[in-house]
């Protein structure tokens, strides 16, 4: 039995796989698909005007999760820093415990 799967085939995973392993085996995987060159939908000859709306419209979809993700990050921060705020006064409040 080989370790390595055919393309169709799912490869089931062990729960101890290393990260490193499990990178260099996405790497592999990577490295063995074939580029978008080598597909025979980028053979066509496309008019330029077109392979630039095409271009403009995937930078825009690119720039909307990026400002998405962005906006993400600012309410996640917002929201942690409440949260810290809430719980320093609630421990602010709490009277001082006396030891000894």
């Amino acid at each position: 039995m080989s370790d390595e799967t055919k393309p169709g085939e799912t490869a089931e995973i062990d729960s101890n796989t290393s990260k490193a392993d499990l990178k260099a085996a996405a790497d592999d995987i990577l490295k063995s698909a074939p580029k978008q060159e080598d597909a025979p939908e980028a053979q066509v000859d496309v008019d330029p005007v077109q392979r630039l709306e095409i271009e403009k419209e995937e930078l825009r979809e690119q720039l909307l999760r990026t400002l998405a993700d962005l906006d993400n990050t600012r309410k996640r921060a917002e929201r942690q820093v409440s949260d810290a705020r809430l719980r320093h006064r609630e421990i602010c409040r709490r009277p001082a415990q006396r030891f000894g």
